[in-house]
């Protein structure tokens, strides 16, 4: 696997609820990116689950993770938390999915190796939807350091079109999204805005070559000293001229683009053969 592999990820998982931290969902990225490839090369559907067995040093190093021995043992407590975590995936105001991401999962720092095992729902929505997606750049992911900023880069490009594109979040739909109850205070808003929303985006900005985020606060409409939601306004970075000393944002930008066309062209076709998550699903019932 080359920086060059892009994430074929469905929108209903870019927008779905869930709780992993930033490790955690690194290590599920990784692991969809390798089993989605293996499917995809082997144009077959019918392969015996949806299985990702990786050298561990070859995840942190595409990662951009250091290989030292504190960060094994954060890898391996992540496991341990991804097969007890859930996606919840809502599809209209009164119906929701809720799955497991693993159905197994292990980890053997002699051997170094890492085996995880999707569950079929979950394993079906990466290798088998046929419905809107986005491609993902482990370079970007591996760059973030926030939980939020990651999420919030899923979410920008499962919304993304004309240039520039925007989506709109309510405050409970944010909170929902990330699992928070509340900021308490009479500085509650304030500090759920700089630590969930400002920080994180400035640190996708800073990272990111593809796109810059502007957010804009938007009132309620009944009480205007309350903040009611935020709109997220999404602009392609444009190409700078070439300089003997590039930037890392502009070396991040070549490794991305070099193969994004033609494997969207690759996957589009792949998967331009009909059905959808909620039919997927309940086509195994």
């Amino acid at each position: 696997m080359t920086s060059k592999d892009l994430l074929l990820q469905p929108n209903q998982i870019s927008r779905a609820a869930y709780k992993c931290d930033c490790t955690e969902r690194k290590i599920i990225f990784f692991a969809a990116l390798k089993v989605q490839k293996e499917h995809y090369q082997l144009c077959k559907m019918d392969l015996s689950g949806y299985v990702a067995k990786f050298r561990i040093s070859e995840m942190l190093k595409a990662l951009n993770i250091p290989n030292q021995t504190k960060t094994r043992k954060m890898v391996k407590d992540a496991i341990k938390t991804i097969a007890e975590q859930t996606i919840t995936i809502t599809d209209t105001d009164n119906r929701l999915i809720i799955l497991n991401w693993l159905q197994q999962g292990s980890y053997d720092d002699k051997s170094n190796t890492i085996e995880l095992v999707f569950t079929d729902a979950v394993g079906r929505l990466f290798c088998e939807c046929r419905d809107c997606f986005s491609l993902l750049s482990p370079v970007v992911i591996g760059s973030l350091h926030s939980y939020y900023s990651m999420r919030y880069y899923e979410l920008a490009m499962s919304y993304a079109g004309l240039n520039p594109w925007v989506f709109t979040l309510t405050i409970e739909q944010i909170r929902t999204m990330y699992q928070i109850d509340s900021y308490t205070g009479a500085n509650g808003t304030n500090n759920f805005i700089t630590k969930v929303v400002s920080s994180p985006i400035n640190e996708l900005n800073a990272i990111n070559p593809d796109f810059h985020i502007d957010v804009v606060k938007i009132p309620d409409e009944t009480d205007k000293r309350k903040l009611s939601a935020i709109r997220f306004v999404c602009t392609r970075t444009a190409t700078k001229p070439k300089r003997r000393a590039k930037t890392t944002g502009e070396k991040i930008r070549e490794r991305v683009d070099s193969e994004r066309a033609q494997t969207a062209d690759a996957y589009s076709a792949y998967l331009a053969q009909g059905g959808n998550l909620l039919q997927c699903l309940e086509a195994q019932k």
